[in-house]
């Protein structure tokens, strides 16, 4: 996890949020260590990646952090979006 966790640093953690959020492919640039590292964030790795920084972190998958706004306006208006 040391060269993750290091990629991930030097890209900054708000951006790669912001990248997962849009759906970037980090191979775009080509496939090397970088981009592998980054796509493994952005992929499988997502729930790991982020709970082991932070264990408040309530996402288990890309499609729940993505959709999280409109939870958070379904249960604004009384809806539960799980039942």
């Amino acid at each position: 996890m040391g060269v993750v966790d290091n990629v991930v640093e030097l890209y900054g953690v708000r951006r790669i949020l912001a990248d997962i959020d849009a759906g970037r492919d980090f191979s775009d640039s080509g496939e090397h260590l970088v981009s592998a590292a980054l796509n493994w964030v952005a992929g499988e790795g997502f729930q790991e990646f982020f709970y082991r920084h932070d264990p408040e972190w309530r996402w288990e998958s890309i499609l729940e952090f993505r959709n999280r706004h409109i939870v958070k306006a379904l249960k604004s208006i009384g809806l539960n979006p799980w039942q």
